[in-house]
């Protein structure tokens, strides 16, 4: 639901359109043009489309942000980015940054992807452990499955891959030091 603070903003926003142009420039230290044009929009908090009005001023941000160098545009889409609340606006903001490949640039992006990709293949380091197991028509306990789940380190995960192929019991995975 909008509140008074959207309100406040949208108001602030209204009376000094270059506002935002030039807490950014303050703020990051970069260059950012200053705004050319300006579209009013219905600030009647009474419509019941506000998610339209977001997708249109993320569009209307992600225009502008081709007309500016890419290096200062990817600092600001990480800007935003970092900024919106909303899972499913996040979501659409990405979208449109990936199509414009901006997100991507930017290293803590890279890190995010890299620690994504890691987690994937913990998972499916874990997943397959399991299979192996179950392949072999081992029975795995709960307790087995969990602690296997759980595990998110790579290398004792490889370890417990190797042991389930020649492991007669789920429990073998398990050294009793570990």
């Amino acid at each position: 639901m909008v509140g008074s603070s959207h309100d406040a903003l949208h108001r602030i926003f209204q009376k000094d359109p270059a506002l935002l142009t030039r807490a950014l420039q303050q703020v990051l230290g970069i260059p950012f043009p200053a705004p050319y044009d300006f579209a009013g929009m219905n600030v009647d908090l009474t419509e019941i489309e506000p998610v339209e009005r977001r997708v249109d001023t993320l569009e209307s941000l992600a225009a502008a942000l081709r007309t500016i160098d890419r290096d200062s545009a990817a600092v600001l889409v990480q800007f935003v980015d970092s900024c919106l609340a909303d899972d499913q606006v996040r979501q659409m903001w990405r979208d449109l940054m990936t199509a414009m490949l901006y997100f991507w640039r930017h290293p803590l992006a890279q890190e995010v992807r890299e620690e994504g990709r890691e987690e994937g293949r913990v998972r499916e380091r874990a997943e397959m452990t399991l299979r192996i197991l179950e392949w072999r028509g081992i029975t795995v306990p709960e307790d087995v499955r969990a602690r296997v789940e759980a595990c998110t380190d790579s290398d004792q995960l490889a370890v417990w891959s190797e042991r389930a192929v020649h492991a007669t019991g789920a429990a073998q995975l398990f050294d009793a030091t570990e």
